[in-house]
């Protein structure tokens, strides 16, 4: 009888054990991880900007660079994985191209030369069209 009465019990402190151990681990993770960073972003705040800004060009390269792997395993041929690139290539030179229009537009206006930005946002809407006809 005092057996069944006690592994209630003991199964209830097993439960809140696991769970306060899962809780401190949590805590001493988030605390190990955590911190550095943010004593890295209030002290060093430019090397952390430039540190968060190459981890995520490199996972932005390395996410484009699978799936051009990706494609490019499927291409049977030199022409066709050429073929593939030279799109790549054209897509990525009309993107920089409009990113450099929205930049120069926006640094003209703040500059107060609408009329330079008012060419290049039609320059963007040409380029943009050109991009778009390529397919």
């Amino acid at each position: 009888m005092m057996k069944a009465f006690f592994s209630g019990y003991v199964s209830l402190l097993k439960k809140i054990s696991i769970i306060l151990f899962l809780l401190g681990t949590g805590s001493l993770l988030c605390f190990a991880f955590v911190w550095p960073l943010w004593y890295l972003a209030t002290k060093y705040t430019g090397l952390y900007t430039c540190l968060a800004l190459g981890f995520f060009a490199l996972l932005a390269v390395f996410s484009i660079a699978g799936k051009i792997r990706k494609e490019l395993q499927k291409c049977s041929t030199t022409t066709e994985r050429m073929m593939y690139l030279r799109g790549i290539c054209i897509k990525w030179i009309f993107r920089c191209l409009m990113l450099a229009c929205v930049w120069a537009a926006v640094s003209s206006v703040l500059a107060e030369k609408r009329l330079m930005a008012l060419v290049y946002g039609i320059l963007l809407v040409v380029i943009y069209g050109l991009s778009a006809s390529k397919g």
